[in-house]
């Protein structure tokens, strides 16, 4: 396999609206993002001759622009798909590199396909045994509890946008096909996995394309902005329960300042300021207490995450609203 050595991009997102319950909606744990403008360490290319799958800028009639620029990976960068194509690539998803894992997984993508209709195209497989068998997302029935990659909660997520058992490729495989009008974004959801027993802590995502025999001049296959992440689709739980959060922060939104108040008091307190964006603004740090004033400072109006460290260990990621 090729290796793709990567940064992970931290971007901290928020669903919901602010208050002081912690409801239905809220991310759990930290996004991650490959943008393939960056390295990422658990991004695995087929490495065998055949496999068509390159990460770069797009060169392409339809296919003319990365989603993120300037890069995306796709099915050759220049050239139309061969035939008797089958190429992939494999996201390997582990608590060796999340926080959300194994709780409600979600990733979602972005992406373009011009291929055969109902011949040629993509579809996703999965595997929880290191790859030793697969299986293809909307069939996943044994981790996902019911549940598929279909949410029951559409109000939250955004409408899977998946192919069902009525697409078919030449293979009998169910996949996407034909032309996508434009970028379209698509949410896969495995809700709480049970990977602990008799089973490997590894869950790998494979991103798998073929094609048949006849030639067909299309372009194929483009993806960017794979995100993974979790909400919580549990009840509303006040946040100062003391099974559910360390930190309450009030007022919020504020103008010009907000008390952070913990559970207790703490020898160390490292307060990370990130855009929307996932771009870092700065660091605070404060010793011996179990309450902080936070003053708005230099910030403009707007949202912001706050990564939380105490006692040198991550205990929250919060959003806060400064207003204007």
């Amino acid at each position: 396999m090729k290796r793709f050595s990567l940064i992970i991009l931290l971007i901290f997102i928020g669903l919901s609206a602010i208050s002081q319950q912690k409801g239905i909606g809220d991310t759990v744990g930290i996004w991650q993002v490959i943008n393939f403008d960056t390295a990422f360490n658990h991004l695995y290319v087929d490495s065998s001759a055949t496999n068509i799958w390159q990460i770069g800028a797009p060169h392409k009639s339809n296919f003319n622009q990365a989603y993120s620029f300037p890069n995306a990976i796709m099915t050759d960068t220049l050239n139309s798909y061969p035939i008797n194509s089958y190429s992939y690539f494999d996201y390997y998803i582990g608590a060796f590199n999340s926080e959300i894992y194994p709780g409600i997984i979600f990733i979602d993508l972005k992406h373009k396909f011009d291929t055969d209709t109902l011949k040629d195209g993509g579809f996703f497989t999965v595997s929880w045994d290191k790859g030793q068998h697969w299986m293809n997302v909307i069939h996943d029935s044994i981790y996902s509890d019911g549940y598929g990659i279909t949410p029951g909660w559409s109000d939250i997520v955004p409408e899977p946008n998946l192919y069902s058992d009525i697409n078919t490729l030449y293979n009998s495989e169910f996949g996407f096909s034909g032309k996508s009008d434009g970028w379209i974004n698509t949410t896969l959801v495995w809700y709480e996995p049970r990977v602990r027993q008799n089973i490997s802590d590894t869950m790998i995502v494979r991103f798998n394309f073929i094609s048949d025999e006849i030639d067909n001049p299309k372009e194929g296959w483009m993806i960017d902005n794979i995100r993974s992440f979790a909400l919580d689709i549990g009840g509303d739980l006040p946040e100062n329960k003391d099974d559910d959060s360390h930190i309450l922060i009030s007022p919020n939104p504020f103008k010009t300042s907000t008390e952070i108040t913990f559970n207790s008091v703490y020898k160390s307190i490292e307060i990370s300021v990130y855009d929307t964006q996932g771009n870092f603004i700065e660091i605070r740090s404060f010793s011996g207490l179990g309450k902080v004033v936070f003053e708005r400072n230099k910030l403009q109006a707007g949202v912001y995450f706050l990564k939380i460290r105490l006692n040198g260990e991550t205990a929250d990621i919060k959003k806060i609203i400064i207003s204007k």
